[in-house]
């Protein structure tokens, strides 16, 4: 009962990205390294079909969602998470340009949070006249956790 107590006043972060390959292990480790820091955190594959009533059910249990840009008017208009509850993060150029050729409407001031992981991409969006400047969060390693000694052979 106390563990549920504790993750009830724990915030809870949701990473809506593909699973796979290098982004599923990172987002993994990540979530590990955010529970570190008292944040539930959790990966829900974006390739998966779910339905509205698992993303309602979502919507009451993660304060965050955390996506990439091009994913952010599905999430909203289709599985009605709000705005003001999505962080999305560009890793390229591509992530940018699709979601500008591809919106409907201007999303990026309602969102909670829009970075991007270099100041090459901040200036990208400036250039595209992205109505909103992103933070820059750059993507590092934790070194403690990947550290192994060279073999002695």
């Amino acid at each position: 009962m106390i563990g549920l107590i504790y993750l009830r006043n724990m915030k809870r972060v949701l990473f809506y990205t593909q699973n796979r390959w290098a982004f599923g292990s990172i987002h993994h480790g990540l979530c590990k390294e955010l529970y570190k820091h008292d944040i539930y955190a959790n990966v829900l594959d974006w390739t998966v079909s779910y339905t509205d009533d698992e993303f309602r059910c979502l919507n009451r249990v993660y304060d965050i969602f955390v996506t990439n840009p091009e994913a952010v008017e599905h999430l909203f208009r289709h599985y009605k998470i709000p705005l003001n509850k999505i962080v999305t993060i560009a890793h390229a150029q591509w992530d940018i340009l699709l979601a500008k050729q591809n919106a409907t409407f201007d999303f990026y001031p309602e969102l909670k949070g829009f970075g991007v992981i270099s100041q090459v991409l901040k200036d990208k969006c400036n250039e595209w006249q992205i109505s909103r400047t992103p933070d820059i969060v750059e993507l590092g390693l934790h070194f403690d956790t990947f550290y192994e000694p060279p073999s002695k052979g």
